[in-house]
């Protein structure tokens, strides 16, 4: 699993520096995620995109200390994003964790589009306001909405496992 922050991410954690992405760095749908960190008003948030659904899931910023506490937090959120989205339990285990930096430019793009739609949703205290920012359509995504996506990925995922 690679997670690329942005340098204001690296900045808010107290990292000095970040490796640069590498090319046997792995790719694929739920191995390849995209940080940045946000505020609204005084409230700050993590953004996290996963890099081929553009699925964004928010979270209130919170101090983490090292990576392996930062894997663990990522599968998490995506576990209760895959139970919430696709209605099933898989188990997300992942034997490699990179932090890198953020060079792809579509899923920085994205997230900017998807922190402006969160911003718009006016938050007050529920931060399950945020869960609307998927229901966007991209145009990198053919028109269909992150969620849409994310979805589609995630029952093709659990039919290969019917089918091993």
């Amino acid at each position: 699993m690679v997670l690329h922050m942005t340098n204001n991410v690296k900045n808010a954690l107290g990292i000095k520096e970040l490796p640069n992405a590498r090319l046997t760095d792995p790719k694929g749908f739920l191995v390849d995620w995209n940080m940045n960190i946000f505020n609204i008003g005084k409230k700050w948030f993590y953004i996290f995109t996963e890099s081929e659904s553009f699925y964004s899931i928010i979270d209130t910023a919170k101090p983490i200390n090292g990576s392996k506490a930062c894997c663990e937090y990522l599968l998490r959120l995506a576990y209760d994003s895959i139970v919430q989205e696709a209605n099933r339990e898989v188990v997300l285990e992942t034997e490699m964790f990179s932090i890198r930096k953020t060079e792809n430019k579509a899923p920085r793009c994205i997230m900017v589009d998807m922190v402006y739609h969160a911003k718009y949703c006016k938050y007050k205290k529920d931060i399950s306001i945020f869960n609307t920012i998927n229901d966007v359509p991209q145009r990198l995504l053919g028109w269909k909405t992150s969620r849409e996506v994310f979805i589609e990925n995630v029952s093709s995922i659990t039919e290969k496992e019917k089918n091993v």
